[in-house]
């Protein structure tokens, strides 16, 4: 069993992100992020990734 991943796709324009992260759902059950807004991008993912508490 393999695990699932988290992808952030960086992407500001909607029209190139929706079929990168469908192609990119259709490859696995993953968790997928778009991220449109580059400014403060380390921040953003940052947010993304898991805590274990």
């Amino acid at each position: 069993m393999s695990k699932r991943l988290l992808i952030g796709v960086v992407e500001p324009d909607p029209d190139r992100a929706q079929p990168i992260a469908e192609g990119l759902r259709d490859a696995g059950d993953h968790h997928i992020r778009i991220i449109a807004e580059q400014s403060g991008l380390a921040c953003q993912v940052a947010d993304l990734r898991p805590t274990w508490c």
